[in-house]
């Protein structure tokens, strides 16, 4: 009866762990390093992430679990450029990658993540008469990560609580020459008409918070 017992507890431990899912969604601040970055502001990209991960049925040792993760995040900065044009830079990006995770103790979970995929910058420019010129490009970024999860629920069925993480993008740097924008053919136009910044390369190391909860 024993043996019974035991494997019916493995075997539902067993179909849990292959349709476990997790949803994690916050805010988080990229601080930028590079030289073309810095040139159009002094901020950093500020936005916010949502984040999906399902539990791969690997055997791993105990306490170790690996997971499938989709993430998107949105994130914008402003500045000026040349002392009197103003800038707005605008991110989105979409990756896919895994999630190693360590239950350390209840209701404390390590982890560590990593992920790929593509990234569209986009960046206007607007001058003191209101002018404004702007592009966008799509590049690829690739992110690492470590963190901690705190949970306030931590059960066999469902668990939630908050997420800290810190992590690095390294990012392609894309070239931008951002044009007139224009409502019609008698709209004045920027003199530059299409200018060429360069290559924006948007990536630094962030810092991250918010809300995860398993079910």
């Amino acid at each position: 009866m024993k043996l019974v017992i035991a494997a019916i507890l493995v075997a539902t431990t067993a179909a849990r762990a292959d349709t476990s899912q997790q949803l994690a969604f916050g805010s988080s601040i990229r601080s930028l390093h590079s030289d073309s970055a810095n040139a159009l502001t002094g901020d950093s990209l500020v936005g916010g992430e949502v984040a999906y991960a399902y539990h791969l049925p690997f055997e791993l040792p105990p306490n170790f679990a690996l997971w499938g993760e989709l993430a998107f995040v949105g994130s914008s900065a402003s500045g000026t450029m040349f002392g009197n044009l103003s800038t707005e830079i605008a991110l989105r990006q979409t990756t896919l990658g895994a999630q190693l995770r360590y239950a350390v103790m209840p209701h404390v979970t390590a982890f560590a993540r990593g992920a790929i995929g593509p990234a569209r910058d986009a960046l206007r420019v607007t001058d003191a008469a209101g002018h404004t010129a702007s592009d966008a490009r799509w590049g690829a970024v690739a992110t690492g990560a470590i963190g901690i999860d705190l949970l306030a629920v931590d059960s066999q069925r469902f668990d939630i609580g908050l997420r800290l993480e810190l992590g690095y993008t390294l990012a392609s740097a894309v070239a931008l020459s951002p044009a007139a924008d224009h409502a019609s053919d008698d709209t004045i136009r920027l003199d530059m008409q299409a200018a060429s910044i360069g290559h924006l390369d948007l990536g630094g190391m962030s810092f991250g918070a918010g809300l995860v909860s398993r079910f």
